[in-house]
């Protein structure tokens, strides 16, 4: 069985999150204006290495999803929840969205439980 279109969809959805935030990091350190349009308000000091640690978590997150990482079905539905919980309402609805495709389709389970992928994690 191939890779889940559904999958190859939020694995390139999550890499573009990652590259955003890692972008959205170094323009909050870089200017004080987009440190206040882009950084919610928070100092530069406290906000660039919020969203580069972000950004690299979904960075990681999408490769893992397109590998079809164990790991990666965890942090997806860890990361679903987070913006389900934090992001109202529009999180709310595609965190809901994600986290319910994540855990009901049998074929995606069956993606993020390859015994290849769990022998590499393993050594």
């Amino acid at each position: 069985m191939g890779r889940p279109l559904g999958v190859a969809v939020l694995a390139i959805i999550a890499s573009l999150i990652g590259l955003v935030e890692i972008l959205r990091a170094f323009l909050t350190f870089g200017s004080p204006l987009a440190d206040f349009l882009f950084s919610f308000h928070f100092p530069g000091a406290f906000a660039f290495p919020f969203y580069l640690i972000m950004g690299l978590i979904w960075l990681f997150i999408g490769y893992s999803f397109w590998e079809g990482a164990e790991i990666g079905l965890v942090l997806g539905i860890i990361m679903a929840t987070l913006i389900a919980v934090i992001d109202y309402p529009v999180g709310t609805i595609f965190g809901g969205v994600v986290l319910l495709y994540l855990i009901v389709p049998k074929g995606v389970r069956h993606w993020f439980s390859k015994p290849g992928i769990r022998k590499w994690m393993e050594a």
